[in-house]
């Protein structure tokens, strides 16, 4: 007699043949903990999709930035430009453009604490105990709102029971040169503890600037962090955690993908003191060649990122009576900031953009310039208890932040120095003729088109926040949340105008100085006369810096949002019943309706301020999260569909003859999708494998342009790949000698789609390519633990690809990607004393 097995058996059989086949021992699935809800949860009894990765699983996966997470989380995706700034997105929704104006999309929180700008230099997973990474919206807990996601980042807790030391760090190729000091001491009879650590990184880069000795993809980093427990009484403790970080290096490196000449500056506009015989078009295109052997065509002047910041933040726990009580203090601070950003891709200054670059004309033109820098205060107050023997569990909270950001620069240059020139009879025909009396001859007509300004920004945010968890059966569980947020944004701007009459004078000095006859006078809105092509030349390679009328044009503006956020959760548990019949150790499933909401903000377009409006998700999701076969296996799958409106979009267009890039919001999108991590422990074999897959489609996107309304609707969403995969297995080998692991890893990203404007989807090169990469880590653990030692490589096979960028293709006819790292080999160290 034979019994028919079942599809879920013959899983759960397959998968114990193979613990038999191994050994007769089994190995088992260590019980993860998150605070996805601000409490302390099983994994698999939190009905979020959260991705958990402790401090032995991020050693084990050999990451050591925030970058990295992406290889290990589906629906995750991170990538950079030129200006390293990390471009986070889960689930389709985030934000691209690094804009101190702009809320980011995905919430970054360090110890609770909420991290407002994305290039506030935490790239580093400095002393990192845990990285949880929560996909969809994110409305009622946290202090910020967030419509993509929220990565919560968690530093090591010091120890009072134990005096402890560890030295670690990576060498390798290319001059990687990493190391990390981290102390633990008891105070106060092992009622207090601290815990410091100290990181340095340094890496020589991996793309070689053909025009210089620099190299691009380099790093130059210090950080310290300092936390500091301490047990006040029974009922009370405090956490003091400071951190510190510098930045000081190259930026990544562009390369200029040429895609047409049909626009001004890559058709028709001439530089100053350039080879007339060298078009941008042929510089872009040797770019390109150039990237396969990893060389690129930048200027090094224009390719610096410094930074510092510093952060402190006070956190108090109690008890009182039946109630949890947690207040959380922060204030952080980012100065010393210069960065800037060549976003040309040659070796010729074609469109510059840096805050640098407003400060020099400043400079010269004997205006006193500012410092930039930010600070931002927080005050976080959470009330958490339960009544009814557990039946009821509630979490009550208040959240205010108050962000200031002082002397934002922002100016842009076209051409050295901001002046290039075209044929006097191109810029006729742009025109369609010109009115001020311009000659139609073979001279050419200097310009000079900057953008200079400074803003002050005022972030307000105020919150209400609440959750309540019903537990009305043992196999059913009610969750409703709700969250009330005001926030109002306050900007200040000052735009300073070229003195284009005393630059002509300017101009003409250098030409008499030059042994030039010619000169030139201002025209109409940066245009000059005309003057002969040789003397045009006699300008540059740099010309004069420009000087600014001493009293700027003041705009003032300042708008509120506001928003009621709920969510709703009923999660089923397997019963015992249940769990028996399937051969399951735990299981349950979740249907979730939540909302994210992420404030508008107020930009500028020419000298006057216009807002943008606040974005929303609207997110529903179905998930399942089942352990079986003794703990061998874990299995955590979400299927999402999420209405995404008033969508806040950079858009890149031409005003004039300058390129422009300002924030607009498209109408709406869907977005659906599927997610998937399994996990099988069998013996001394361990597989994860997360896979996801985003189908985001845009079904209204209408932007104005200065030749009307235009429908970009079939543009695909940027930076979002539809599906992305990772598979990892190792096997580790044990004895008297202590353990072996040898690691694989391979990461798959589907295409990415680059474009900022209308013209992107008619080339293909706006698309970068899919790629997978493959890793290899062998792990050597000494039998007491103390000694760990780790051989990796890194993209194995050596592939080329290009991990980020963006899309110009209209106003600059090209596309500038950053090329990812090739094969890196080297060797990690950890010693604990």
């Amino acid at each position: 007699m034979y019994t028919r097995l079942k599809p879920y058996q013959c899983l759960w059989l397959t998968l114990a043949i193979c613990a038999l086949v191994t050994d007769h021992t089994y190995a088992q699935l260590e019980e993860v903990i998150v605070t996805a809800r601000r409490q302390v949860e099983n994994l698999q009894d939190t009905p979020v999709a959260v991705s958990a990765l402790s401090e032995t699983a991020l050693q084990e996966a050999g990451i050591s930035t925030i970058t990295e997470v992406k290889q290990v989380v589906p629906s995750l995706q991170i990538t950079t430009s030129g200006g390293k700034v990390p471009t986070v997105y889960i689930r389709g929704v985030g934000q691209r453009a690094d804009r101190a104006d702009l809320d980011p999309g995905v919430g970054q929180y360090l110890n609770g604490i909420f991290i407002p700008r994305t290039d506030s230099a935490l790239l580093d997973a400095v002393d990192v105990a845990s990285i949880q990474v929560l996909r969809g919206p994110q409305g009622t807990l946290f202090g910020k709102n967030s419509t993509g996601g929220a990565m919560l980042i968690s530093t090591i807790r010091p120890d009072p029971l134990e005096t402890a030391a560890e030295l670690s760090g990576k060498i390798g190729q290319n001059g990687r040169q990493d190391v990390k000091l981290s102390v633990n001491t008891p105070l106060f009879d092992n009622r207090a503890a601290l815990r410091m650590s100290i990181l340095r990184k340094h890496y020589d880069g991996y793309l070689d600037n053909v025009s210089t000795s620099d190299r691009y993809g380099d790093e130059n980093r210090l950080a310290a962090t300092l936390r500091v427990l301490f047990d006040i009484n029974d009922n009370f403790s405090s956490d003091l955690f400071a951190f510190w970080t510098k930045q000081d290096e190259n930026s990544a490196g562009l390369t200029c993908r040429f895609q047409s000449d049909n626009n001004v500056l890559m058709g028709s506009a001439v530089l100053p003191g350039q080879n007339q015989f060298v078009s941008i078009a042929e510089r872009c295109r040797t770019s390109e060649l150039l990237a396969q052997d990893y060389k690129v065509l930048n200027n090094p002047e224009e390719a610096r990122i410094q930074m510092e910041s510093t952060m402190l933040a006070l956190t108090i726990q109690g008890r009182l009576g039946e109630l949890d009580l947690e207040s959380i203090t922060a204030w952080s601070h980012q100065y010393s900031i210069e960065r800037y950003e060549d976003q040309d891709g040659v070796d010729m200054n074609i469109i510059s953009q840096s805050g640098p670059l407003l400060f020099d004309r400043m400079r010269a033109s004997s205006i006193d310039v500012p410092d930039e820098d930010r600070h931002q205060y927080s005050q976080e107050f959470k009330f958490s208890g339960n009544s009814l023997d557990d039946q009821f569990e509630y979490t009550l909270g208040l959240f205010g932040a108050y962000e200031s950001l002082n002397n934002s620069p922002r100016a842009r240059g076209i051409g050295p120095e901001g002046m290039f020139g075209l044929d006097a009879a191109d810029l006729a025909g742009l025109l369609g003729g010109f009115s001020s009396g311009l000659p139609i001859n073979s001279g050419i007509v200097p310009l000079a088109l900057p953008q200079n300004l400074v803003s002050d920004l005022t972030n307000i945010s105020i919150a209400i926040f609440s959750q309540f968890n019903w537990n009305l059966r043992p196999w059913l569980q009610l969750t409703a949340g709700l969250r009330y947020t005001s926030e109002e944004k306050r900007r200040t701007t000052k735009v300073y105008q070229t003195d284009y009459a005393g630059y002509a004078g300017l101009l003409n000095e250098r030409l008499r100085a030059r042994g030039s006859l010619a000169s030139t006078a201002h025209l109409d809105g940066g245009v000059y006369s005309p003057i002969p092509f040789d003397d045009f030349h006699l300008l540059g390679p740099k010309p004069p810096t420009q000087i600014l009328l001493p009293t700027p044009i003041e705009a003032k503006s300042s708008k509120r949002f506001s928003q009621l956020t709920p969510s709703f959760t009923a999660t089923f548990f397997a019963t015992d019943n249940l769990l028996d019949s399937f051969a399951l150790d735990s299981g349950m499933l979740y249907i979730t309706t939540s909302r994210g909401f992420k404030a508008g903000g107020l930009d500028l377009r020419g000298t006057a301020i216009q807002p943008f409006e606040a974005e929303l998700v609207n997110n529903a999701e179905l998930g399942m999260k089942v352990d079986a076969a003794d703990s061998r296996v874990r299995i955590n799958a979400a299927l999402y569909r999420m209405d995404y409106t008033d969508i806040q979009v950079t858009v890149a267009e031409t005003a004039g003859l300058t390129p422009i890039n300002y924030l607009t919001n498209a109408g709406k999108a869907l977005i659906k999708g599927a997610e998937l991590e399994l996990t099988l422990a069998l013996d001394r074999w361990m597989f994860h494998l997360t896979a996801g897959y985003t189908d985001a489609d845009y079904l209204d996107y209408t932007v104005g342009t200065t030749e009307g309304d235009e429908d970009r609707s079939d543009e695909p969403f940027p930076l979002v790949p539809e599906t992305t995969a990772s598979l990892s297995a190792h096997y580790t080998f044990t004895g008297p000698f202590g353990s072996i692991t040898p690691r694989l890893f391979y990461y798959w990203r589907d295409s990415i789609y680059t474009g900022q404007d209308g013209d992107g989807p008619l080339f293909d090169s706006t698309t970068i390519d899919g790629q997978g990469t493959l890793g290899v880590r062998i792990q050597y653990l000494a039998p007491d633990e103390k000694i760990r030692l780790t051989a990796y490589i890194n993209n194995a096979t050596d592939e080329f690809y290009y991990g980020g960028g963006f899309g110009i293709s209209r106003s600059y006819g090209a596309v500038l990607h950053a090329i990812a790292p090739p094969r890196q080999y080297g060797l990690e160290f950890q010693y604990r004393f």
